[in-house]
């Protein structure tokens, strides 16, 4: 038994670097294409998410956040506002659709506006978490579908994957839709049990990362067709 809680253990760790150090692949391949990827506002908006969730997670993974349960839920909490915001602006920028442009920007608005009574009302009872989370979850993954929707309706797009635009939305949404019975559950576990169940966040946010890296590679190839 001993030996195979070590065990977990271990693959657990092994996982949380994984993760934890997948973020840098995106940013590393952004930087390597800097000339062809610097005039695009889309990509600069990733990259800001990406470096918001590489100093979150640095934060939790060398203890520079408090070590208590209030703490951390609220820096959890925080980063998915962000999240939240920085994807919606995302996809803002890259749908046609002016009426679904309008929508997401209220919709930023009351998320905002939502975060800050709930987290207000709730922050000594420390149960803030899983209710942004989950929320988030379902309003940016009903956006991802609506982005696909629109990308699909491109008349110049001959293959949908050909779009780094389809590569980025659908690395929020397996890690969105891959972790969303757990972000409901998160706040009931003991820590015993969120330290077991913490490994899918941490294989599909490293999933995540390198559909990232992904997009950042098609988006150049597509930028020199254009401009051949």
């Amino acid at each position: 038994m001993i030996i195979f809680e070590t065990k977990s253990f271990i693959i657990i760790q092994l996982l949380e670097n994984i993760s934890y150090l997948s973020s840098l692949v995106p940013i590393f391949v952004f930087f390597f294409l800097f000339k062809k990827l610097k005039k695009e506002k889309q990509i600069w908006v990733i990259l800001l998410y990406l470096l918001f969730s590489f100093i979150s997670d640095s934060l939790i993974l060398y203890e520079i956040t408090p070590a208590s349960t209030l703490a951390i839920r609220l820096q959890i909490s925080i980063f998915s506002y962000i999240e939240y915001v920085l994807f919606s602006v995302y996809l803002a920028l890259s749908i046609n659709n002016q009426l679904v442009k309008s929508l997401i920007y209220v919709l930023i608005g009351l998320f905002t506006l939502f975060c800050g009574f709930y987290i207000y009302y709730n922050f000594y009872k420390g149960d803030f978490y899983s209710t942004i989370a989950t929320i988030e979850a379902i309003v940016l993954i009903v956006l991802s579908i609506v982005g696909l929707y629109d990308l699909i309706k491109q008349p110049d797009l001959f293959f949908i994957y050909s779009s780094s635009q389809f590569w980025i939305i659908v690395a929020f949404l397996f890690f969105l839709a891959g972790t969303f019975f757990l972000t409901i559950i998160l706040e009931n576990l003991s820590k015993v049990e969120a330290n077991k169940y913490w490994s899918i966040n941490l294989i599909f946010n490293t999933l995540k990362n390198m559909l990232f890296a992904i997009a950042f590679f098609i988006h150049k190839k597509k930028f020199l067709i254009h401009s051949g």
